[in-house]
C-alpha cells in the first residue's frame, strides 16, 4: 500500500495527504479532515496546519514525482496495457483481460466495471480512477500479474511515463513519451503475438 493520498478519506495513520487544487474543487478544504483520519504530513500550496507541513508550488507535480520515485520500481517490472479512445475501452479491455489470463499469464483489469486480479476484487466509483487509487490497484497486482489492463484517458495513461507502457487505441494522437500505437478497428481487433514487447525494447524515446 502506498503511503501517500489526495483523497483525506482514504488517508490512515501516518500517510502524507497532498491538496490537490482543480476547476470545481480545492483539496486545502479537506486538509483538517485528513489530519483527523491520521495524516503525518501535509503538502499544501498555502496555510499553516498543525501536522508537519510543507508548502510546494504545484501540490500535482509533487504527488506525481513522489509516487514516481517511490513506486516506480514496481510498475518497471509490470507490463500495463493501456486502452483509450472514445468507445469501446471497457470491452476491449475485458476482452484482452480474459483472453490473457485463458493463455495462462496472469493479469489484471482496470476500469470502469471495476478492479479485477483472479475475479473481482471491488467496484471503483470513477471511470477514472485518481493516480494514487491507479498506483494501488497496480502494486496490489504486483505479486500476482505480470499484465495490467487499463480502460482509461490518455492523459491518465501517460502518468505512468517511466514504466512499460504499449497504448491500444482507436484514435491516433501525438505523445510526449515512448509508446505503441494500434489501431482497433470498430468491429474487432486481434492480438497478434504474445509477449508483447516493454516500450524501450520496441521503439526509441520520441523527441
Amino acid at each position: 500500500m502506498i503511503n501517500i493520498q489526495s483523497d483525506s478519506r482514504k488517508i490512515k495513520k501516518g500517510d502524507i495527504f497532498v491538496a490537490l487544487k482543480c476547476e470545481v474543487n480545492d483539496g486545502h478544504q479537506y486538509i483538517d479532515k485528513a489530519i483527523e483520519n491520521g495524516a503525518s504530513k501535509v503538502i499544501a500550496e498555502y496555510g499553516d496546519y498543525s501536522v508537519e507541513t510543507e508548502i510546494v508550488e504545484d501540490t500535482r507535480i509533487y504527488i506525481n514525482k513522489y509516487l514516481e520515485e517511490n513506486y516506480n520500481k514496481y510498475l518497471d517490472e509490470m507490463n500495463i496495457i493501456g486502452i483509450t479512445g472514445t468507445n469501446g475501452k471497457t470491452t476491449s479491455a475485458y476482452l484482452i483481460y480474459q483472453a490473457l489470463n485463458k493463455l495462462g499469464v496472469k493479469t489484471a483489469y482496470i476500469g470502469t466495471i471495476g478492479f479485477y486480479m483472479n475475479g473481482k476484487v471491488k467496484d471503483l466509483p470513477n471511470t477514472c480512477p485518481d493516480i494514487c487509487d491507479m498506483y494501488e490497484m497496480i502494486i496490489d497486482a504486483y505479486n500476482t500479474s505480470n499484465f495490467v489492463i487499463a480502460g482509461s484517458t490518455v492523459e491518465a495513461l501517460f502518468k505512468f511515463n517511466t514504466s512499460p507502457l504499449i497504448v491500444l487505441t482507436s484514435i491516433v494522437s501525438i505523445s510526449v513519451i515512448p509508446i505503441i500505437f494500434i489501431i482497433l478497428p470498430r468491429t474487432n481487433f486481434l492480438l497478434r503475438e504474445y509477449p508483447l514487447p516493454k516500450v524501450h525494447e520496441a521503439m526509441p524515446h520520441a523527441s
